[in-house]
């Protein structure tokens, strides 16, 4: 499970960049006041039974590379429904607009978009508002 433990490294310290997390003992929380020009957004996908093993080494490979290689991806966190495993959720949050914009040019992105089309038979994408963002501060302390 090596590219789970990368990314969410990786997802820290965007966060902690872009001033995501505060010092704090208990929870770390962030107001949403800072982040009017972060763009958040649900993508909700439904794969082919019948690929969704390559599916998820295309999101996890997708996943690493954007984290390492642009900093105004912030947050990609990539979830499957236990009840159905066919159902992912990505949860997106980027600098701005134009980071997003930027993102979906990569050659990593569009590796991953195009070599999934086949698997892909729904995509719905949803924008959202931050409204509490939070994340303890020593979540990802252990992972190397």
């Amino acid at each position: 499970m090596k590219h789970a433990i990368v990314p969410l490294y990786l997802i820290l310290t965007a966060v902690l960049q872009f001033g995501f997390a505060k010092e704090s003992s208990a929870q770390t929380s962030a107001s949403v006041d800072g982040q009017q020009n972060w763009m958040v957004r649900l993508a909700k996908i439904e794969i082919d039974t019948a690929f969704i093993k390559e599916y998820r080494t295309a999101i996890e490979e997708h996943t690493s590379a954007a984290l390492k290689k642009e900093p105004g991806v912030l947050t990609l966190y990539v979830m499957q429904q236990k009840s159905d495993p066919a159902k992912i959720t990505v949860l997106e949050i980027y600098a701005s607009k134009k980071a997003y914009e930027e993102h979906i040019k990569t050659p990593h992105f569009l590796q991953y978009k195009n070599g999934t089309l086949h698997m892909v038979k729904k995509l719905e994408l949803i924008d959202m508002d931050p409204l509490a963002l939070g994340v303890k501060p020593d979540l990802f302390v252990n992972l190397k």
